[in-house]
């Protein structure tokens, strides 16, 4: 058996914390694998396969945590060509890019897997005393919906933890923060600007990714790790319903977390929940049950390392 190599890029980190201590892979040493294998870590970044060519004789998996929004770079297309020449495997977590590359670019269907962001158990604080009636962490000035969503909060004196620069706190306390809330509002979308959109259309068949469908719009589909966040801390998931609507691959409408339209919407549903919380506190709880039964680290290393790295 062979302890599993982990090559981290760090010219794509995370916000809070190491990308590998962000994921739980910095315990890497204690995953054995039956032949010598390497799990890399980061964006479609070049530099990412120079670091990993010494190991040529390693089965070498790579994980995307940020398609699709990592093909707005520059330089975007030369490094997922660079990514899928140098790695035998590649974990996304966006399906549609998946389905791009194989139709048009002849990458073999069992070369990438869509998977769900696997999360540690290290940052949950989900049994706290709830206090916070509700909750979001994002960039509050960047679009029409995270500006609603900043006035909705504080119009019910919730908490904001502005990824930007309005409050700098650790992953640590941001999690502990979000053990205090009700609810947590969340949103599967990435807000791209006008720059960012020439980048995506400068690739080939740019319009044939099901992912980039709306860029005219400035939007594009992500499995944000803040769903993640508030299911693993028993926040009611208050989610904005979108034109992908990704959440469902991982959870389940009206089961785990509950869909809002617009501000009005949003509003009315903050009011509600707070005002009779009991009833809706199941919602929490059965997101809780679903990530840490389906989509924790363990679970990772269990339905995607360990079979893929077999003799």
């Amino acid at each position: 058996m062979h302890p599993l190599k982990i090559v981290v890029d760090k010219t794509a980190g995370c916000s809070y914390e190491p990308i590998e201590d962000f994921f739980g892979f910095n315990t890497g040493i204690d995953i054995l694998t039956e032949r010598k294998s390497l799990l890399g870590m980061g964006a479609n970044h070049p530099s990412i396969s120079e670091k990993v060519k010494e190991y040529s004789d390693y089965f070498k998996m790579f994980l995307i945590p940020e398609e699709p929004n990592s093909f707005y770079q520059p330089g975007a297309a030369d490094g997922i060509y660079d990514i899928e020449k140098s790695f035998d495997l590649i974990f996304t977590i966006c399906k549609y890019t998946k389905q791009w590359r194989e139709e048009y670019f002849n990458i073999d269907k069992n070369k990438r897997i869509y998977i769900f962001t696997p999360w540690s158990l290290e940052y949950s604080y989900p049994d706290q005393e709830k206090t916070i009636p509700v909750y979001w962490t994002g960039h509050t000035l960047g679009s029409e919906l995270q500006r609603a969503i900043y006035r909705s909060i504080e119009l019910f004196k919730g908490i904001i933890v502005d990824a930007g620069k309005k409050q700098i706190v650790s992953h640590l306390e941001k999690m502990i923060i979000n053990g205090k809330s009700k609810i947590s509002i969340t949103y599967g979308l990435l807000f791209v600007e006008e720059h960012k959109r020439f980048s995506v259309k400068s690739l080939p068949y740019w319009d044939k990714n099901e992912a980039f469908k709306c860029i005219d719009l400035g939007l594009m589909p992500q499995m944000k790790t803040r769903i993640h966040e508030a299911a693993l801390s028993k926040s009611i998931i208050l989610h904005k319903r979108d034109e992908w609507n990704i959440i469902e691959d991982w959870y389940t409408p009206n089961e785990d977390f509950i869909y809002f339209d617009d501000e009005n919407d949003l509003v009315d549903k903050i009011n509600e929940i707070n005002n009779n919380y009991d009833s809706y506190k199941y919602i929490s709880d059965n997101a809780y049950n679903k990530i840490i039964n389906n989509y924790t680290t363990a679970h990772f290393i269990q339905k995607y390392i360990l079979p893929n790295t077999k003799q």
